[in-house]
């Protein structure tokens, strides 16, 4: 049976629309972001994690973190693992929490790139941006979440984090160290 090729392109995008969300994400009827709740996050580094109960990975949108084994470097010089650092964040306010997420889209990894919180910090990305322990995610030098710029700019001020001293941008330092992890800490 042939069928016109408006009707299959349609059957082509419910088929892919349908088939890469989660079993436990609700679509709402007001945009086709996918609400993916009670996430048993196990972190990879200090934007990712994985329901290890799926295997699904969730990148927080719209920020970058040290990788796990960047260093910053204080304003006297002195170097400190900010990619551990970051990854202690994420973990200590994730592990053992109901995480919720809003999936964007999918990213080149397969992960989900998502903004996600849980009850006592509703939205984890801006609280790592606040905290200075994540810069926002700029895409060809745009920020991806131009809502965290001021988070970013009060952190750099308020020199924390990252902004205490001297710090690679987490993109420029997975280039130069051609690094990819995928290791869980739980």
């Amino acid at each position: 049976m042939n069928f016109p090729l408006r009707e299959q392109a349609i059957c082509s995008i419910f088929f892919f629309a349908f088939t890469q969300v989660p079993a436990n994400a609700q679509i709402s009827e007001h945009n086709e972001q996918a609400l993916v709740s009670d996430i048993k996050a196990s972190v990879i580094d200090g934007d990712t994690f994985r329901d290890p109960r799926d295997g699904q990975s969730y990148r927080l949108f719209g920020i970058d973190a040290c990788e796990k084994d960047q260093d910053a470097y204080t304003s006297l010089g002195q170097a400190w693992p900010c990619g551990a650092v970051a990854t202690t964040w994420l973990a200590s306010h994730v592990v053992g929490r109901a995480v919720t997420c809003t999936i964007i889209k999918p990213d080149i990894y397969g992960r989900k790139l998502a903004k996600c919180g849980t009850e006592e910090t509703p939205d984890l990305g801006a609280a790592m941006v606040q905290e200075g322990q994540a810069v926002v995610y700029r895409f060809y030098g745009r920020p991806t979440e131009p809502a965290y710029l001021p988070l970013e700019a009060k952190a750099q001020t308020e020199h924390r984090g990252i902004w205490q001293g001297a710090v690679q941008d987490p993109a420029a330092w997975r280039h130069d160290h051609h690094a990819h992890h995928d290791q869980a800490v739980e």
